[in-house]
């Protein structure tokens, strides 16, 4: 999934998620480089893959159409919205504003803490992206109806920001 670092207002994770369950999250603030000869997905309306082209355009770009992408990078489309065709397998990609993480910066350290008890049984993060991941709900969080995860996260440049997602419980 992702957030832009220009996105205000609580994040929706869709779908219901069973309490008692196991759920992944990650936070993308630079997407990876494109790479040849890849599988790039679509899985949903709101999450799919994202890259960024060898030689920066100003744009990322997010799979519009499923498929693995050519042996040799794609002329990017320099457009919002704009499309690009990749590969053979019916690969297209989306133009898209670039408003995440400079390229000059990256990640030093995350730091999660949350609320109503909640315990992320693991967490790792790489020098453009984080996740954590949240095992069975306690009863703390599950009777507040509400929990929050807060990452606080250092950059190379010395630089710091808060993320913080608001997860409501038992709504479906």
């Amino acid at each position: 999934m992702i957030y832009t670092a220009l996105s205000k207002g609580p994040f929706k994770v869709p779908g219901y998620h069973d309490p008692d369950s196991t759920r992944l999250m990650g936070i993308i603030l630079r997407p990876d480089v494109w790479t040849a000869a890849t599988v790039y997905y679509l899985r949903a309306e709101d999450d799919y893959d994202i890259v960024i082209p060898a030689v920066f355009t100003g744009y990322y770009h997010k799979v519009k159409s499923p498929g693995k992408s050519g042996a040799t990078e794609p002329v990017w489309a320099t457009t919002v919205g704009g499309q690009t065709p990749d590969g053979t397998t019916g690969l297209i990609w989306e133009a898209v504003a670039y408003n995440l993480m400079p390229a000059s910066e990256t990640i030093a350290t995350v730091v999660n803490t949350c609320t109503n008890s909640v315990t992320l049984s693991s967490e790792s993060s790489t020098n453009t992206n984080f996740q954590y991941m949240i095992n069975a709900l306690p009863v703390a969080a599950e009777t507040a109806g509400v929990f929050e995860i807060t990452s606080h996260i250092s950059k190379s440049n010395g630089e710091a920001l808060d993320v913080t997602l608001k997860f409501k419980v038992g709504e479906r």
